[in-house]
């Protein structure tokens, strides 16, 4: 059955709003979101270099992530008004669902209902919203967003893409796959690392299997290759590199990336809303029977769990050989994303053969999808949300920061050459957060001196009105 002529189970709908209604919240608490740091920052020299100079700047002096200094340098910020910048990281957000959706729908391949895959897709969307890492550090800060977030958009629209040639032949189809990778490429190095990956494992196995469209796998392998070159070897990365003096030490970096990889993927593997919405997901996995050749499910189970492993290496080795830390958790971020696309795979591929446990699951389907909305809406980042919702600290802290502003502008209007700032009292748990300091030159500091065209920014000293 497809589209509109699949039955809808029971209590689906109900499903599909209470997941909406969470992820509009995560959504809408962007409107008390400020930007900081690298926000100003790509906002000045957009500013004061002219937008195309600016991004050679990036290039050759800081880094060869081409796409995402074309949007970085584009942050919303031409107005005293936030709107646009808000909006943009709304827009972002709901991109993400839709690439998503896209991408569910192309991998079902029509075996699902409308209704059904959208319910898949906002179970995933909040799924790796609510357990993320670092979730301010992905959707609120529109510097982060646009680094990491956006790329994901890209790379779930490239797939797409791909399943969708893959099955029709089209030609245009595999341009668009191209394109689109080019792009998410050009965002940061895990993106790049995690497609290059994906379609050297995919080329080798198709190789090795003889299976269909082993020239275009070879195809996308190769433009990732052209696409990653052009990001490491621009001149910028060298001169970003040297400012690590920790870099380059190889028993390190992999002996950190084991231990993290440890700590994440053992996080995981127990999460709980995961495991739930793994259980509930296995009603559904019958359809994946009808979607691959049965002597080729083992080698896909096999070939996700290979992924499963491999993500958060992936994510974290980078940061630690180039730089001697990993700073942030914004790439793994990227990580559990990919993580989450494979358990699922994995799931499906290995569930799609066992009516047995699917006629299990199906039994408890309707206090599974209790539990798993419950522990949803109150784990982790929901919790964290509803905190600051509660509380009024995003209201506190839009306030400040409100403040802050205004304060800036006015030692602009005043030509004061020293702007003292009291620093941030109120730090929602769901926001990216980054204060200046008593030192002027930190960069912070400069951040905003350059975008509100002060002579110097300071932390006020404690007890100043």
């Amino acid at each position: 059955m497809t589209g509109g002529a699949t039955r809808v189970p029971p209590g689906l709908l109900a499903t599909v709003v209470v997941l909406g209604a969470l992820l509009a919240a995560y959504v809408a608490a962007g409107v008390f979101a400020h930007p900081i740091a690298d926000d100003f920052d790509s906002a000045s020299s957009a500013r004061q270099s002219g937008f195309a100079t600016a991004w050679r700047q990036q290039y050759l002096t800081w880094n060869g992530r081409y796409s995402l200094n074309a949007l970085a340098l584009a942050v919303p910020l031409g107005t005293p008004s936030l709107t646009a910048y808000r909006a943009a990281l709304a827009l972002m957000a709901v991109a993400f669902v839709a690439a998503l959706y896209a991408f569910l729908a192309a991998l079902a391949g029509g075996t699902f209902g409308r209704v059904e895959t959208l319910a898949a897709t906002l179970t995933l969307s909040v799924l790796f919203l609510s357990q993320m890492p670092a979730l301010g550090q992905a959707f609120y800060w529109y510097t982060g967003a646009v680094t990491y977030q956006a790329p994901l958009v890209l790379a779930l629209l490239h797939l797409a893409c791909v399943i969708r040639y893959c099955r029709t032949g089209s030609g245009w189809t595999l341009a668009a796959a191209c394109a689109l990778l080019v792009a998410a490429i050009g965002f940061n190095e895990v993106t790049m690392l995690m497609l290059g990956v994906l379609y050297a494992v995919l080329l080798a196995w198709s190789l090795s299997a003889r299976l269909e469209h082993r020239a275009s796998f070879g195809l996308l392998l190769a433009v990732s290759i052209v696409a990653g070159a052009i990001v490491v070897l621009s001149p910028g990365n060298a001169a970003r590199a040297a400012m690590y003096p920790a870099r380059h030490q190889l028993v390190r970096s992999l002996g950190m990336t084991l231990l993290q990889t440890l700590r994440f993927v053992g996080d995981w593997v127990s999460n709980g809303p995961l495991l739930l919405a793994s259980a509930a997901f296995l009603p559904m996995a019958g359809a994946f029977a009808r979607v691959i050749d049965p002597r080729r499910a083992r080698a896909c189970v096999w070939l996700s769990i290979a992924g499963l492993a491999l993500v958060v290496p992936i994510a974290v080795f980078p940061p630690y050989w180039a730089q001697g830390i990993l700073g942030q958790h914004r790439t793994v971020n990227v990580a559990w994303c990919a993580f989450v696309l494979l358990w699922f795979l994995a799931l499906g591929f290995w569930a799609a053969f066992r009516p047995p446990l699917q006629a299990v699951a199906r039994s408890l389907r309707a206090p599974l999808l209790a539990l798993l909305l419950v522990s949803l809406a109150c784990t982790r980042n929901s919790y964290g949300l509803g905190l600051d919702i509660i509380g009024g600290r995003f209201a506190a802290y839009d306030r400040e920061m409100q403040q802050r502003e205004a304060a800036l502008r006015a030692c602009h209007d005043a030509r004061a050459p020293v702007c003292a700032l009291p620093p941030i009292h109120t730090r929602p748990a769901s926001f990216f957060v980054l204060d200046i300091s008593a030192d002027p030159r930190d960069w912070v500091n400069l951040a905003y001196a350059n975008y509100f065209g002060v002579g110097e920014v300071r932390l006020a000293p404690a007890g100043s009105p």
